[in-house]
């Protein structure tokens, strides 16, 4: 149980009640935030650095095998 000033002249206070499990789903949606939060800053690093890197090199001499694994690769960063 949690009391908290309502604010303001009148004195009142507002009482909140909290369970365990309500803890528990506030702590879990924090790390949620937390981890989601991370990610896109992870993307945006990622993003920022493939802007900054330019084309690659003599492209269109790759074998397609290497085409393909380069893309898979730039397929698989931006998805995360």
């Amino acid at each position: 149980m949690m009391l908290v000033h309502g604010g303001g002249d009148t004195g009142h206070a507002v009482v909140l009640t909290s369970s365990p499990y309500q803890a528990e789903l506030t702590q879990l949606q924090m790390e949620r935030l937390r981890l989601e939060e991370e990610r896109c800053r992870y993307q945006q690093t990622l993003k920022e650095a493939e802007d900054a890197r330019g084309p690659l090199p003599r492209w269109s001499g790759f074998t397609p095998v290497q085409l393909v694994v380069l893309h898979y690769s730039f397929r698989v960063i931006m998805c995360y």
